[in-house]
């Protein structure tokens, strides 16, 4: 073997080398992004008329974020959210979406655009699972927690699913003596946050 085909030998070792070392420096940059892109982020962009603004919201509602922004939503005004990944959640607010509202019928919620049957103007109170017999049981038979509420069945049929602004998702799966016509109760399992709620109106969208 000649020096150059020795220089050319060792130059090739050095090259190989050095490209499994990248390689594997590639694949570890690789894993990293992977693991710290599918962390959800805690931060939301509200793009309403023109305008852009940024919030820290771990634990976002849609109500909340819109009330932050000082957001007033019309009654042809629709909230489009979106995710792209390893991007802060976007609340984009779309002023007079009249094509979109009378092709079909949505509600924002925490879990994105839900679409809805019918929504009611209700006066709302909270109970606790306690209350009644205390034995917990609603007039479906299911137990009474958080997420169930209790209805008028000539209004909403029992077994509907529901979404109430500021209290979340829930099934319709209990009765009451004094929940007659637009009147709905929701079972909390506080006793503080039952009476902090107290009697207020709501809207209650069926599902």
């Amino acid at each position: 073997m000649n020096f150059f085909e020795k220089v050319n030998k060792e130059s090739f070792k050095k090259l190989l080398l050095a490209g499994m070392i990248l390689a594997v420096m590639g694949g570890l940059g690789g894993l990293t992004y992977r693991l710290f892109g599918e962390v959800q982020s805690d931060v939301v962009v509200v793009r309403v008329d023109g305008k852009e603004m940024q919030f820290y919201a771990p634990d976002w509602e849609v109500e909340d974020i819109l009330s932050r922004a000082d957001v007033v939503l019309g009654e042809r005004d629709r909230v489009q959210i979106t995710k792209v990944f390893n991007q802060p959640l976007v609340f984009t607010v779309m002023r007079d979406a009249i094509s979109l509202e009378e092709s079909r019928r949505i509600v924002a919620t925490s879990r994105g655009e839900t679409a809805y049957k019918v929504v009611h103007e209700m006066e709302a109170t909270a109970y606790l699972p306690t209350d009644g017999d205390g034995q917990c049981i609603t007039a479906t038979g299911i137990r009474a927690t958080a997420g169930v509420v209790a209805v008028d069945p000539e209004v909403i049929p029992l077994g509907s699913r529901v979404y109430i602004p500021g209290y979340g998702f829930a099934i319709a799966a209990d009765t009451g003596g004094a929940i007659i016509g637009n009147r709905i109760d929701l079972c909390m399992e506080d006793y503080d946050e039952a009476i902090q709620f107290g009697r207020r109106p709501v809207k209650v969208y069926v599902l």
